[in-house]
């Protein structure tokens, strides 16, 4: 389908691991060659097929969450905008169109902490929070030093939260109108969280492996003996009033997010007339 249509699509799969990392993709020598002997020209074909649209996707070009894991301060992801910019001038002049997904910054945090648990940093969530609040935790600065990106022809922005009601919408966009209609959401996560019993299993183990890939097989494996999809309860350490005084920060970033020139929302809501 995609191919009729003349679009490339590369995910994770495709960019991740040595070599096929956009840092080394477009990593260039004096003779203007990147480690497999491509010019910039030449790894764009190699990347889009020779087709007329390429989507890239891949969260972790954006670079680290904080700084340091040791001092999670704000802003987040401090290094989005010059690794962005650091690909543009490899671009040949074609128009750069970013896309990216909000989200509740509540979610936002359980999000990065189960990743961490299934990265081998294992600590409680207090831990990892430290002395973080949800303000710190606000887009606005990552999506206003993107705006300012010298080649970049604008941003789409979505609440994650409404995804699944704004698919259609945001494959438009994102692959092309006409195509856009056909393409079907996958039927299962891609990225499993952990439930609370997982995470409790975990931080209930009375010593822990020194070696890092043991300490992610450990998760790994409470996650599938303990699946979200299984009853267990996600894992939540926020109460009902902290969850509270996050979506109200979200709604704030949000509105300040929409008055960023070169910003476009995806999923609108309709002017009451």
């Amino acid at each position: 389908m995609l191919r009729k249509a003349g679009v490339a699509f590369r995910g994770p799969a495709d960019l991740r691991g040595e070599g096929n990392a956009l840092q080394d993709r477009f990593d260039f020598d004096d003779s203007q060659k990147n480690r497999a002997g491509r010019t910039a020209e030449e790894e764009l074909a190699v990347l889009s097929k020779g087709r007329r649209r390429l989507i890239l996707s891949e969260e972790n070009y954006l670079g680290k969450i904080w700084q340091s894991r040791a001092q999670k301060r704000p802003p987040i992801y401090p290094g989005a905008d010059s690794q962005i910019a650091a690909l543009v001038p490899h671009l040949g002049g074609r128009p750069l169109t970013l896309f990216v997904a909000m989200r509740n910054p509540a979610d936002f945090l359980v999000s990065a902490y189960s990743q961490s648990l299934l990265g081998g940093k294992i600590e409680s969530f207090e831990d990892f929070m430290g002395d973080l609040s949800f303000q710190d935790l606000r887009a606005t600065n990552v999506i206003r030093r993107m705006s300012l990106i010298d080649g970049a022809s604008g941003i789409y922005v979505w609440k994650y939260e409404n995804y699944p009601r704004n698919f259609t919408q945001i494959m438009r966009r994102l692959v092309g109108w006409r195509v856009g209609k056909d393409i079907i959401p996958l039927d299962q996560v891609v990225h499993r969280g952990l439930s609370a019993e997982a995470v409790e299993q975990v931080l209930a183990l009375d010593s822990l492996p020194k070696e890092r890939e043991e300490r992610r097989e450990l998760v790994r494996a409470a996650r599938d003996q303990f699946p979200i999809s299984g009853g267990n309860s996600r894992f939540m350490p926020f109460d009902e009033a902290a969850r509270i005084d996050a979506a109200e920060v979200y709604a704030q970033d949000w509105d300040e997010i929409l008055q960023i020139e070169g910003v476009s929302e995806i999923g609108a809501r309709r002017k009451s007339r």
